[in-house]
């Protein structure tokens, strides 16, 4: 039987009547799916057949042989109808019995109905035996069947384990805790082994801690009897364990989830009942009127921290439970109700019967001076409640707000009044969003509106009065929008918005919103300031044009003087008439400068300076104007530092704007230093900003003076302007590309002493290489490098005829874009140089129709360089974008042309 033993026997009925060889008959199951098959017998059944039975067929073989065949009979209608019996069988000889009382039926605990339970009884006498010689028929009932059928659907969990503490049985309600796997997995498990199971797979609720398997294990070997648990599925289960007689357990497993929470709502109902009497007894004792309690019997039961605090003896009243007369009878007799010799003789039989309730309230004086109103009612037991309650403020108070009520309305006449004389309008609105008064101003500003202005009018409701009425001329085909758009902007807590009126005026409305009060409106007529600002812009977009189409004008001829002057000191041998061209140059270009700075106030005045957002190297550029204005210090006898460390991290922003300001304060700081120190540094802030710093120890400025560094046009004084120079725009200019780069300007300076000018710019890192930009390599053109030159000015054409030369091109020379064309239609150019405004074709189309010559001969069309005084950005943009290379500003530089056709040739000529 060691092969039956060790296979899985299901379901828990079955294996549970493994212990039936203590407490019960003798026991087997069989298997409808194996025919015959005995899948268990107990204990007492295996020492009675012996270990080595497996089925029905070697128990019909012990039956004498007519009985044999009626057993088979009986188990075929068992496996394969279900049919139950209950017989007795005889038993062949040398059997250890002498017949066999045989009851089978199906096993209540299998739901799939494939088991069947049998019983044995032994009969091992021959009296059991009828007259016949026949077996005694056995009762037609199966005795533990049906003992395992009522636990299995008993109302409770039960479960029965052995003295191994290994689980014998558990009924449907035990089972049904448990998922399905787990539950059929239990059987000749130990509780602790059971307990660890349940936990690990979920079935007890989280909420009854780490610790909780450990307890329960111990608690069950203790066998502590009541025990509460709580399952993962909201369950609450009673159990109660009990030890066998055979050394094993038995527990009950009862729902009380229901009886639990309707413990626990009645602890609760019941705290809560006690917390409001504690409440409540808090807040009569709080309470600042007097108040007492007297019982049935008319003694007191209960007085407050006001009473005892209004009546000296109130504490002792209470203390000694006086009856009422008594309390009565020691305040009058004390003078607590005031001088008895002044009271009347029957006060005390007045105020007795008031108690009793003939009068309703009582009132009088005490003796302290203050004036008490005593209200008392009776309660259903027959008790009496006393309310005693100080009307002394009450009567102090009521004059005292007749006289703020007074007060209050002169307060309201003058507000009224000072409303009234406003010249703006103004309107107040309840929270109600109702008009409460609005002054005579405001009738004015909005005639149209008047015959709904009255008091409690909403303002959705003159709103709306006034868009059908001609009152908000822009709201006309958009009515109900406007409406919405209007209330949702008026309903914000503070509101400032312009509107204009039929009349022409413009109106600037602040509405402010205040919880509690509503909303007050202001309506300020700003139409003066209006149209002035208009004319002043006007005015301002008139003299920025003005300054750019001057600066544009001039450009053309300066770059004639700046040429001839540079072409003048090449040819000139060295003495007085070089330096006299010199001269020419450097005032040429400090004109230039002046130039530059007006166009640039212009572009900031319209609103049309432009910024780039691109990578840059801060090292690189602080390089650059370290080597321009080196060698200027260097000549005014000035030591030149550059400060800024080796290496700083590529800032994403406007590279030429940054090089402007930079270059902005080092001319100031070199041109007003002598024989000093000049600092540039450009750091990275802690805040991650780049800062420029430019400090030098010059003439430095006195407080009036730093206040007006950053008006345009102004300099220190007048001499300031004679001795240095100077418009006074470029301290302007920084301080305007700094604020628009959303920047800030710092300038520190003491006479005598020197300046520091700190510019901080929130310039965003980026991780990309910034190329680092070398000063242009000198022109070394190609051999025979030939050159186009179209431009209708004869002396730019001799400008830059000569400086070409120079360099060493071979120049073809050309007055306007026809001639420009027809030479390209004769002769390949390496580069063509190109004005934009000349006769018979401008700049743009020569390019355009040189495109469509090369392109249909198969030449190969050369860089064209624009050359021209149009310097805008859209300008420039324009022409690279219709098939220029390049683009060079007049007035240019030698070095300029040099590099820009440097650069040009290289690339042309690269593969």
């Amino acid at each position: 039987m060691s092969r039956l033993n060790a296979a899985p026997v299901k379901p828990f009925a079955a294996q549970a009547v493994a212990a039936t060889n203590q407490i019960g008959p003798l026991l087997g199951r069989l298997c409808r799916r194996a025919h015959g098959l005995m899948l268990f017998l107990s204990p007492a059944a295996q020492s009675l057949f012996g270990t080595e039975i497996s089925g029905t067929k070697e128990i019909a073989a012990r039956l004498a042989s007519p009985d044999a065949k009626a057993f088979q009979t009986s188990i075929d209608a068992l496996v394969d109808q279900g049919v139950a019996f209950a017989q007795s069988f005889r038993a062949k000889p040398g059997q250890a019995f002498a017949a066999l009382r045989i009851s089978a039926c199906t096993d209540p605990s299998d739901p799939e109905g494939n088991g069947f339970l049998l019983q044995f009884d032994a009969i091992g006498s021959p009296g059991v035996l009828d007259d016949q010689g026949s077996p005694v028929p056995a009762a037609p009932e199966l005795g533990f069947a049906k003992l395992l059928c009522a636990v299995e659907e008993a109302p409770f969990g039960f479960a029965l384990y052995d003295d191994q503490d290994r689980l014998l049985f558990g009924n449907k309600i035990f089972r049904g805790v448990l998922n399905k796997p787990l539950s059929e997995n239990l059987v000749g498990r130990t509780f602790a082994e059971i307990a660890r199971l349940c936990d690990d797979n979920g079935v007890y609720a989280p909420d009854n801690g780490t610790t909780y398997v450990d307890e329960r294990i111990r608690s069950h070997h203790l066998a502590l009897g009541h025990q509460e648990q709580f399952l993962a599925n909201g369950t609450i289960e009673r159990i109660i364990e009990r030890r066998t007689a055979t050394g094993g357990w038995v527990a009950v497993h009862v729902d009380i989830t229901e009886l639990y929470f309707a413990r626990k709502r009645a602890i609760t109902a019941e705290d809560e009942t006690q917390r409001m009497r504690d409440r409540l007894a808090v807040a009569i004792d709080l309470l600042p009127d007097a108040l007492v309690l007297f019982d049935s019997e008319d003694r007191v039961m209960l007085a407050n921290r006001a009473y005892c605090a209004l009546y000296q003896n109130g504490a002792t009243m209470l203390a000694e439970r006086q009856s009422f007369e008594a309390v009565v009878r020691g305040s009058y007799e004390r003078g607590e109700y005031g001088d008895p010799a002044k009271l009347p003789a029957d006060f005390v039989e007045r105020r007795l019967r008031a108690h009793r309730g003939e009068d309703s309230d009582f009132m009088y004086n005490m003796i302290n001076g203050r004036t008490v109103r005593i209200v008392e009612r009776q309660l259903p037991d027959g008790g009496i409640v006393g309310l005693h309650v100080d009307l002394t403020a009450i009567h102090g108070a009521k004059s005292r707000a007749e006289l703020a009520e007074a007060e209050a309305k002169l307060a309201r006449t003058q507000l009224e009044s000072a409303i009234g004389g406003m010249r703006d309008g103004f309107a107040f609105w309840n929270e109600d969003e109702q008009l409460v008064l609005c002054n005579e101003r405001y009738r004015q500003i909005y005639p149209l509106l008047v015959p709904v202005l009255t008091p409690g009018a909403s303002f959705e409701s003159v709103l709306r009065f006034g868009v059908m009425n001609g009152q908000h001329p822009e709201a006309m085909g958009a009515e109900e929008s406007f409406i919405a758009a209007t209330l949702a902007s008026w309903r914000q807590k503070r509101n400032s918005t312009v509107i204009s009126t039929p009349e022409g005026r413009v109106m600037r409305v602040y509405d402010q919103f205040e919880a509690g009060v509503g909303t007050v409106s202001v309506h300020v007529d700003i139409t003066e300031i209006v149209q002035a600002r208009k004319e002043a812009e006007a005015a301002n977009r008139t003299k920025s044009m003005f300054l750019a189409q001057m600066s544009h004008e001039i450009r053309t001829p300066l770059t004639g003087i700046l040429g001839l002057a540079q072409l003048l000191f090449d040819e000139l041998p060295d003495g007085s008439a070089r330096s006299h061209a010199e001269n020419i140059t450097r005032s040429g270009e400090t004109l230039l400068a002046i130039l530059n700075d007006l166009l640039d106030m212009a572009k900031i005045e319209m609103g049309k300076i432009e910024f780039e957002n691109v990578p840059f190297d801060p090292v690189n550029l602080s390089q650059r104007m370290t080597a321009i204005y080196a060698p200027q210090a260097v000549e005014g006898k000035i030591a030149f530092v550059n400060a800024t460390p080796s290496v700083l991290a590529p800032r994403l922003g406007d590279p030429h704007r940054f090089m402007q300001i930079i270059n902005n304060l080092l001319s100031n700081a070199v041109k007003f230093t002598h024989g000093g120190q000049v600092t540039l540094a450009v750091t990275d802030r802690p805040d991650g900003s780049l800062c420029v710093t430019v400090q030098d120890t010059g003439i430095g400025m006195d407080v009036e003076t730093l206040s007006r560094i950053f008006r345009p046009f102004e300099q220190a004084d007048v001499s300031t302007t004679r001795k240095y120079g100077g418009t006074g725009l470029g301290m302007s200019i920084v301080a305007q590309l700094v604020a628009l780069m959303g920047g800030k300007i710092d300038v520190k300076s003491k006479v005598s002493v020197g300046t520091i000018v700190t510019v901080t710019l929130p310039l965003p890192f980026v991780q990309t290489s910034v190329p680092k930009v070398e000063a242009p390599a000198p022109m070394r053109p190609a051999l025979n490098a030939k050159v186009l030159l179209a431009d209708d000015n004869a002396i730019i054409r001799d400008i830059l005829s000569g400086l070409l030369q120079k360099i060493g091109f071979d120049v073809t020379v050309t007055e306007d874009g026809g001639q420009a064309i027809n030479a390209f239609r004769h002769t390949d150019f390496d580069v063509i140089l190109l004005d934009i405004s000349m006769p018979v074709m401008n700049g743009q189309d020569v390019v355009r129709v040189i495109g469509d010559i090369a392109r249909a001969t198969g030449r190969r069309l050369p860089p064209c360089v624009a050359i021209t005084a149009n310097t805008m950005k859209h300008q420039v943009e324009e022409y690279l974008a219709n098939g220029f290379s390049a683009h060079m500003a007049k007035p240019f530089r030698r070095a300029d042309l040099e590099h820009t056709l440097s650069r040009l040739l290289q690339q042309d000529a690269a593969p």
